[in-house]
């Protein structure tokens, strides 16, 4: 069914470019991997982080691509949780330090991180997902075996699962 009467506009609007990287640009500066300060033996613990700007997933070169799948589903149940809303992302690096140490204190394997999507930071995009993908495949690369967006019930987009290797 056609409607009457419809011309179109004479001056089309510009587009607007996106304030954030296409998917594809993201996937092209994903963050190289650098030595984890925590490793004594040198050893650097090299990350792939596929992030198309809405769902991300991560895990150790190298590993089991299959970790990462099983998070992704919903296979895993956090036993610590963090909610980052609202704090900055120097405070949600102090909260990621002490999430890891209770972590360890209760020999987790599996946490959730609510970092939000980042609706409303504005042009920076979302600060503090970008800050939690960084920490897991750089600062913590040598604890995590794998991460990836939460499925639904858990957060979704706004979530991230965390799979840690077994503690000492």
């Amino acid at each position: 069914m056609a409607l009457g009467g419809v011309k179109p506009l004479a001056n089309r609007p510009q587009r607007v470019p996106p304030s954030r990287p296409s998917p594809a640009e993201l996937r092209r500066i994903a963050p190289k991997s650098t030595p984890s300060p925590n490793v004594s033996s040198g050893a650097t613990h090299e990350f792939t982080v596929e992030d198309d700007g809405e769902t991300v997933v991560g895990f150790q070169n190298g590993g089991d691509r299959q970790h990462a799948r099983r998070l992704k589903e919903g296979g895993l149940r956090p036993s610590v949780r963090l909610d980052l809303h609202g704090k900055t992302r120097a405070q949600a690096e102090q909260a990621l330090d002490h999430l890891f140490q209770e972590a360890e204190k209760r020999s987790a394997r599996c946490l959730l991180i609510v970092c939000g999507r980042g609706l409303h930071s504005g042009e920076r995009g979302p600060v503090l997902r970008d800050a939690t993908i960084e920490a897991l495949s750089l600062r913590y690369a040598h604890l995590v075996l794998a991460f990836a967006s939460a499925p639904i019930e858990l957060g979704g987009r706004g979530a991230i699962l965390v799979w840690l290797k077994r503690w000492p």
